[in-house]
């Protein structure tokens, strides 16, 4: 029992160190800890020429060896596959296996020089007089590295699908199992790759079960507690990332299409971004021409207007012409108007969503309108329920589509009825602005959402308007992923029907 006592003791202090290494990596770098563990797998190799065993039970053969080092080094390998990633842990996995095979290269060299030798050769030392150099060992060694290297995929493969697969599992338990499997794998296909076919196989494949299942539930509530309490604390752990069952067999070359898929994706952003910001400024530019054209009429008519104003004595022409002023200053304000809320449309300089009334909203704009309508002679009316319709959007902008659907409705109706209706269903709210007014040709029904663009029967009936009126209208229910509808029959009236989904709106 004293020897098990001491078994335990140097697994605690040897997984210490490890983890106090670990602890202080973001201070010291992983060097002294890779140094540490390379060390430790040297070691191993070594130590098992020592053939050392103790019988801590009757029929129980544990080797002070492998039964330490190997699980220490497992739990090393899966705690910087945790805590710092899989690129790390896969250059320490590399590392280890490169010790591993240098050490078992020196060996075989010296098998080799024992062979060679005779008895004239001078040797001395532990391992010519103990002769425990042979070809047995020397399978031993490669059953080791091949044992080794496979089991520290497993270790991290095994965490990784319990975190994928079970992720209501609590992390410690991940960890635990972890260990556990990878450690009876171990026993198992070293014994089968190293003592199959001889007396060892039976001997010692029991102890080397039971003693690496011992091995694993001492150190593994130290690494759980480390990894689930302490670790999470360094601001470079990576515990909580998601990565794929098998990214620490794949993660090199997963990392790299992963890395190129990114720089695919951010190329596609940019030509994207450079085929918007090309977009805007032809945009621009076709607006700036557009509106200089439009801008320049009513400019030059003011100017007009205000000559003739200073020239005519005439009370009554004075009267009139200050009245086309009048109306021309509005027309100019109206456009000016539209031009900024185009401008902040397209930049998408935008409020956040807010849940708004679109009840209340539409009854403001109906009442704003309704003495222009009586003065108009033209009848208004507005069809909703009697509750509230609530919509999560971006508030001034809603309120646009009431103004200028609304607006255009009577402006464009001469005698007659213009209807605002507003209704909701469970997927869509639904605004509809009805006239009996001029109606629009059907070959002008697909350019009236084009900026500047006026319809014939506009112009055939002298209804000035920015042309913008409708653009923006169209550009708000987009912004919302909306949709409008047009259904007009000239000199009959028009219908103007905006569908807007629900949970929807722009973000």
């Amino acid at each position: 029992m004293a020897s098990l006592l001491v078994l335990i003791i140097q697994l605690w202090l040897f997984t210490g160190v490890v983890l106090v290494l670990h602890r202080l990596a973001p201070r010291i770098g992983l060097a002294p800890l890779l140094f540490y563990i390379s060390g430790i797998i040297a070691i191993l190799n070594f130590a098992e020429l020592m053939a050392l065993f103790i019988e801590p039970f009757p029929g129980i053969i544990i080797r002070t060896g492998a039964h330490v080092f190997v699980p220490i080094l497992l739990m090393a390998i899966l705690v910087l596959y945790i805590a710092n990633g899989t690129s790390p842990a896969q250059l320490v996995l590399y590392a280890l296996t490169g010790v591993n095979i240098l050490v078992m290269t020196v060996l075989a060299f010296l098998f080799i020089y024992l062979l060679l030798s005779d008895s004239s050769t001078p040797t001395t030392g532990l391992l010519i007089e103990t002769n425990l150099i042979n070809l047995q060992f020397l399978r031993g060694v490669i059953a080791s590295t091949v044992t080794f290297f496979l089991n520290m995929f497993l270790i991290t493969i095994i965490y990784q699908g319990m975190r994928n697969v079970l992720p209501m599992v609590p992390m410690w338990v991940a960890i635990a199992t972890a260990l556990i499997v990878a450690l009876w794998t171990d026993s198992v296909l070293f014994n089968l790759l190293a003592n199959l076919g001889t007396p060892n196989f039976q001997l010692w494949l029991p102890g080397d079960v039971l003693a690496k299942s011992i091995s694993g539930l001492l150190i593994a509530p130290m690494a759980t507690y480390y990894l689930v309490s302490i670790a999470p604390k360094s601001s470079t752990f990576r515990g909580n990332e998601k990565r794929p069952t098998f990214d620490m067999l794949f993660g090199v070359q997963g990392g790299v299409k992963q890395s190129l898929k990114l720089l695919q994706q951010q190329m596609h952003e940019q030509e994207m971004a450079l085929t918007s910001a090309r977009e805007r400024v032809t945009l621009l530019q076709d607006m700036v021409r557009d509106a200089s054209h439009d801008l320049k009429t009513p400019i030059a008519s003011l100017l007009l207007k205000i000559q003739l104003l200073e020239r005519v004595p005439n009370e009554e022409a004075r009267a009139r012409y200050l009245s086309e002023l009048k109306q021309q200053s509005y027309q100019l304000s109206a456009m000016i108007d539209d031009l900024f809320t185009m401008s902040r449309l397209d930049s998408n300089r935008l409020s956040e969503t807010q849940i708004v009334n679109l009840t209340e909203m539409g009854n403001a704009v109906f009442e704003m309108y309704r003495p222009l309508a009586e003065e108009n002679k033209i009848e208004l009316a507005f069809e909703r329920s009697d509750m509230p319709i609530w919509y999560e959007g971006l508030a001034d902008e809603l309120e646009r589509i009431f103004l200028n659907l609304l607006g255009n409705a009577i402006r464009y109706t001469r005698k007659g009825k213009v209807t605002l209706a507003l209704e909701e269903n469970k997927q869509e709210v639904i605004i509809a602005v009805r006239d009996t007014g001029i109606g629009i040709h059907h070959d002008d029904i697909p350019k009236i959402f084009t900026r500047f663009f006026r319809a014939k029967t506009a112009s055939e009936h002298g209804i000035r308007g920015t042309g913008l009126g409708l653009p923006i209208v169209k550009t708000i229910v987009d912004l919302h992923r909306g949709a409008i509808r047009v259904d007009s029959v000239v000199n009959e009236g028009t219908t103007f029907t905006v569908s807007l989904p629900k949970a929807s709106a722009s973000s």
